[in-house]
């Protein structure tokens, strides 16, 4: 089910949710993990690095889930509202493939370098690759 404010989001969001600041503080939350400046950072950075264009997909996840529809011949998902896409962002990211990764985005005082360098192994097997996503990290 489509909310009102998720309504409001589909009709002016036509790709990653870079603009709607509110998006990656939303994912932290949902992962129980409080933003800071350099978590933000690094989050802003990664979805620079993924560049698609899928919507409400900034991270270009593939976990499809009822009302998602195939974005690429990947499995890039479109979701219709971005409550849908964090919610499959989340669950793609609690798999245990990516638990560095989530350890680095809860460890306190790390930079977003720090947190693309001890979340590595898990963005080379996300697909963006840790190198991408350092080169797209705005300058502090």
């Amino acid at each position: 089910m489509t909310t009102g404010f998720g309504r409001a989001l589909t009709r002016v969001h036509r790709g990653p949710l870079l603009r709607y600041e509110g998006y990656r503080t939303r994912f932290l939350g949902a992962l129980g993990i409080l933003p800071t400046r350099e978590r933000l950072r690094f989050l802003e950075g990664w979805a620079r690095a993924e560049g698609g264009t899928a919507r409400f997909n900034a991270f270009n996840t593939t976990y499809a889930v009822v009302g998602s529809t195939r974005y690429n011949d990947v499995g890039v998902r479109n979701y219709e509202d971005a409550e849908m896409g964090i919610a499959a962002t989340v669950l793609t990211i609690r798999l245990p493939y990516y638990d560095h990764l989530v350890a680095a985005l809860r460890a306190p005082g790390l930079s977003a370098e720090e947190i693309c360098r001890q979340g590595g192994q898990d963005l080379n097997t996300w697909g963006t690759g840790a190198s991408n996503v350092r080169r797209n990290l705005r300058p502090k």
